[in-house]
């Protein structure tokens, strides 16, 4: 009997636990658009979403659009149309209702919606819309001006683009990015760009630049800035998949662009004679993929990031090298450039697979587990997450589980996890800086993994290509001692005394590629710990 008793607590004891897990983090936007696969909410929208940790759903709005209401995962709606195409305009507008009355807030960009009720589609927004549009605009001057939204990158030209008049629903709760006043008369506005307590808008024109022949686009506005603040999105941490211990990650792809040259690539993949591992793909690529002069050139693409890899370029990575048929010459030239440019910065060097960041970043749940922590599972192959603007707060040691380290990058704070950790635990603090309990990582070229770690000494599992340089967190003025050794070969022994900084900096030799044991030992002892 006493037995049953117990098994019944443990039961509901193990129900408790269930109960109380907080739910997941949404991070799906619905993102509507009328345009082709490719088209501006794909092109433009869906990177900055990624940037802000949000998976992106994609639908025609002549398709069918999705029935939300039993739904937890969705941090909100983003309608994008290209040409403004809405067959069914009635029920287009019913769903934006739908949607608003159940609090999903709304961001809306791109060509305004052809539909015969635009004021109530307005109205669903939280704008009063004006039917007549005022294509003269050189008599208009900005009132108000966010310039941490507005103009962050191209600027406006001479005159403003052609506008309706746009003015907020209930002006109290509402926030305009842009106001603009024709001449001296303050009633005659309009708000191109603006935050309502339902929706973000911003008129055509006022979102993207785009050039006479439509083949380059420009962001007018800061896109993540505006679409944190349309989605509301609270301090979280955010999934980067550009990141592994705060270094940003190479690993080169070859692939071909014709049925001959499949069926070569791997050969030349295998003639490189390099020890970094290089992804191969034996599909041909898809038309967003290759390059227009094959072998010759090549393509960073990879989790948002794509822009042409040219010689000394700064910050690509991840190069995806197309091969026609007859041009393995050419191919191999454009990845040792690659190489070549890798072993001139700090990038992350390491065995690495693409597609288990990519699905893990999709399924990453993030859960609220206490003040300024979060739990992550699921994350597959992701290892950073990453706090934009992080306001003084810095990484909690005596919370925390399962996290390597942190640095700042870019003026984000970016805390890099054990790939062996299945749940970590991320904790933020406001308390002021002092010296972590035991040896946190900063940076480092290759990956760790296993750390095992105390107040003098830490033990991990490192493996990776060319010179292993590490940063690690210590407390000031402690002497270490650094023990390397190979899966395959002798032990290397260092000892290091640290300043007022509390780093250790040091590169490991290049005996890394089948991995090896890192260990670091504290040997002043006085006073060990802080």
């Amino acid at each position: 009997m006493a037995r049953f008793l117990v098994f019944i607590a443990l039961l509901a004891s193990s129900f408790a636990i269930g109960a109380a897990r907080a739910e997941a983090w949404p991070r799906t936007v619905i993102v509507v658009t009328d345009g082709a696969p490719d088209g501006m909410a794909a092109r433009m929208a869906a990177p900055a979403l990624a940037r802000l940790g949000l998976v992106s759903e994609i639908y025609r709005v002549d398709s069918g659009l999705p029935d939300l209401a039993a739904r937890h995962d969705i941090a909100g709606v983003l309608i994008w149309l290209d040409e403004g195409r809405v067959a069914d305009g009635a029920g287009f507008l019913a769903w934006v209702r739908a949607q608003t009355g159940r609090g999903v807030p709304i961001a809306m960009t791109g060509a305004t919606p052809a539909i015969e009720d635009r004021f109530g589609l307005f109205i669903a927004l939280g704008l009063l819309y004006s039917v007549e549009q005022r294509p003269y605009t050189y008599d208009l001057a900005a009132v108000t001006k966010d310039e941490s939204v507005v103009e962050t990158g191209r600027r406006f030209g001479g005159l403003w683009p052609a506008v309706d008049q746009f003015r907020p629903l209930e002006p109290p709760a509402s926030d305009a990015a842009l106001l603009l006043q024709r001449g001296t008369d303050s009633t005659d506005r309009t708000a191109p760009v603006i935050f309502t307590p339902r929706a973000a808008y911003a008129a055509p024109g006022y979102a993207v630049w785009r050039s006479a022949d439509r083949r380059e686009a420009r962001w007018m506005i800061d896109p993540a800035a505006f679409f944190a603040r349309a989605f509301r999105l609270p301090l979280r941490p955010i999934p980067d998949a550009g990141l592994i211990n705060a270094r940003r990650i190479f690993q080169p792809t070859l692939a071909p662009a014709d049925d001959e040259a499949a069926r070569e690539v791997t050969r030349v993949g295998a003639n490189l004679k390099r020890p970094q591992p290089i992804d191969v793909l034996l599909d041909r690529p898809t038309s967003g993929s290759t390059v227009a002069s094959c072998g010759a050139a090549g393509r960073a693409r990879f989790f948002g990031y794509d822009a042409l890899l040219e010689a000394g370029g700064g910050g690509a990575f991840a190069p995806v090298v197309t091969m026609c048929a007859g041009g393995a010459a050419g191919a191999r030239d454009m990845l040792l450039a690659a190489y070549d440019y890798a072993a001139a910065h700090p990038l992350f060097t390491a065995d690495m697979r693409s597609e288990l960041i990519e699905s893990g970043f999709s399924a990453a749940a993030i859960e609220p587990d206490g003040d300024l922590a979060w739990r992550v599972r699921n994350r597959g192959g992701v290892q950073t997450m990453r706090f934009d603007a992080p306001a003084g707060l810095r990484l909690d040691w005596t919370r925390s589980e399962g996290v390597l380290g942190a640095a700042l990058v870019d003026g984000a704070l970016v805390a890099s996890l054990d790939p062996e950790a299945d749940a970590p635990l991320i904790a933020l603090t406001r308390a002021p800086f002092e010296p972590p309990p035991f040896a946190v990582l900063v940076e480092s070229r290759w990956s760790v993994s296993g750390l095992a770690r105390d107040a003098d000494n830490a033990a991990m599992h490192v493996q990776g290509y060319g010179p292993g340089d590490m940063v690690w967190q210590v407390e000031p003025r402690s002497e270490w001692e650094i023990r390397f050794q190979p899966t395959d070969g002798e032990m290397w022994r260092w000892r290091v005394a640290v300043g007022e900084d509390g780093l250790i900096r040091f590169s490991l030799p290049p005996h890394g590629r089948n991995g090896a044991s890192l260990a670091m030992e504290r040997q002043d002892y006085a006073g060990a710990g802080p």
